[in-house]
């Protein structure tokens, strides 16, 4: 009885190898079959194939066709299944060559049966196609196209979405003629089928030879297709139909002569320096406003949120002379959009200039606005009206004056060098009748701010309600509490209150006399 040992002894086999042996001895197979693939240069998936040749009764002149260390297992399994799908020795020999992958040898097999003649199988039966090439070529002759369409694409500088492109528009009905003019492998697959789709959609040869161009992409021929497709004459189509325009902007200028805008009107935007979002402001005001209007915000200076603001100021049937107090690129659409709302609740156009500069950002803009809609004079406003200030230094300046305190009060703590969070304590003290003079509270707190915080906020409040210094001095210097600075303070404040009564009527006095004189 045949043994692993017979057949291995002397032989360098692995062990995958020696089982590959022992499964063809189980099977039965002849010592001479088994010879013919027990050959340690073959490896376990080639002394498969071959195996499994011999069991579906291949013959052995069929089976050493692939007994080739050169033939991958899967190219040996294309050669197999050639024989199995009794195809003729001579059709299995036109594709058993190891210059085919396993791919190409399944589609060669493929035709092979399907009865191609020679010549359609000499078409595809050649390495220079890679395996997704031929299986265009072979799909193409699957689906009936003769060999002059095939050839049309069978080139292998196409790639195979390229050549599938160009077998889906023969197999649609387009002539030879119609598909070269998208033969070129310089079109990607993307312009490929937007050329096959203006064919598609009924439009001529001259419509499509003017955008079947490589300068335009896939979506730029959209484009143009598209306003063939709106019925655009070749007039308004080259307007657009030009490479320095995306798809975008060329769909902004098709529209505008899709709603019968006129060629002068279309060529107020159709200029590259507007990105589609701006031509789609300008079109919407040519449709919509006047040419005047439009004029207002046509210029590529702006951007869109610019020109959306105003826009904005037209459809608020605002005068022009009224847009243009803020229809200028050195204002953002922020600030345009708070110059706006300062027409929009009636102010005078002398109150908008107070704020319309661009050297105050928007922020500091709205306080001023603010300040005017709350109906603060403008020397009130001028107090903050400042770039020095910004927005919330401004805000509590204003807060100040629209909560009553007088120029001269605000003018105390409307100072550049004061923080926002400083002005605001200020302005709170000043409001509350806490202080009278900002500046002198201010020296004393610095004053006396070695001692305990209390005593110092208690001299700071009588210092900055004309206690003078002097005294504050004594009081700071005894070793007085909080309890007994407090009385002492209170009675200096009275005594000081009497003083300015008696001032006060001397004064009111010496007025009387004068006016009697």
């Amino acid at each position: 009885m045949l043994s692993l040992k017979d057949l291995t002894d002397g032989k360098d086999f692995d062990k995958h190898q020696k089982e590959t042996i022992k499964d063809a001895i189980k099977f039965e197979l002849s010592e001479e079959k088994i010879k013919i693939f027990c050959d340690p240069k073959y490896n376990e998936m080639q002394m498969r194939a071959i195996m499994y040749g011999l069991l579906d009764n291949l013959t052995v002149e069929q089976v050493k066709l692939y007994t080739d260390t050169r033939y991958s297992y899967r190219q040996m399994q294309e050669i197999r299944e050639g024989f199995r799908s009794n195809l003729s020795f001579e059709q299995v020999k036109l594709y058993a060559d190891p210059k085919f992958s396993y791919m190409q040898m399944c589609v060669i097999r493929n035709g092979l049966r399907e009865n191609f003649s020679s010549e359609k199988i000499n078409m595809f039966a050649n390495s220079k196609f890679n395996d997704e090439q031929l299986e265009q070529i072979y799909e193409g002759f699957k689906n009936n196209l003769t060999i002059e369409q095939v050839e049309i694409y069978a080139n292998p500088k196409f790639s195979p979405l390229q050549m599938e492109q160009m077998r889906l528009g023969l197999m649609n009905g387009l002539s030879a003629t119609q598909v070269m003019i998208f033969v070129n492998h310089k079109f990607t697959i993307g312009q490929m089928y937007e050329i096959q789709e203006g064919f598609q959609k009924h439009l001529t040869e001259e419509q499509i030879k003017l955008y079947a161009d490589p300068k335009f992409n896939d979506l730029q021929m959209s484009a143009i297709c598209k306003g063939f497709e709106d019925k655009l004459s070749f007039e308004q189509i080259h307007v657009f139909a030009d490479p320095k325009f995306n798809s975008r902007q060329m769909n902004e200028i098709c529209k505008g002569f899709k709603n019968n805008l006129t060629m002068e009107q279309v060529k107020l935007y159709a200029d590259n320096k507007f990105d589609h979002n701006q031509m789609e402001l300008i079109r919407f005001g040519l449709e919509n406003y006047t040419l005047e209007q439009v004029k207002l915000y046509a210029n590529p200076q702006f951007d869109k949120s610019q020109m959306a603001a105003i826009q904005y100021g037209i459809m608020a049937n605002m005068a022009v002379e009224q847009i243009k107090l803020y229809a200028d690129p050195k204002f953002t659409d922020h600030q345009m959009f708070i110059i706006k709302e300062g027409i929009e609740c009636g102010l005078p156009t002398e109150y908008i200039k107070l704020y319309a500069n661009p050297e105050f950002n928007e922020y500091q803009m709205e306080q001023i606005r603010t300040g005017l809609k709350n109906g603060l004079s403008g020397e009130q406003i001028g107090i903050f009206a400042k770039k020095e200030f910004d927005a919330e230094q401004m805000s509590q300046i204003r807060h100040g004056l629209e909560h009553k305190l007088t120029t001269e009060q605000v003018q105390q703590f409307a100072i550049p060098e004061i923080s926002s969070v400083k002005m605001g304590f200020l302005r709170c003290l000043l409001e509350d009748g806490v202080i009278k003079d900002v500046e002198s509270y201010s020296n004393a707190l610095n004053r006396y701010n070695g001692l305990p915080a209390e005593q110092s906020k208690l001299l700071a409040n009588a210092a900055g309600n004309g206690i003078s210094i002097t005294k504050l001095d004594v009081i700071a210097k005894g070793q007085f509490s909080v309890e007994q600075m407090e009385f002492l303070l209170s009675n200096l404040q009275k005594e000081n209150g009497k003083k300015l009564a008696e001032k006060n009527t001397r004064n009111k006095h010496v007025s009387t006399d004068k006016d009697t004189r």
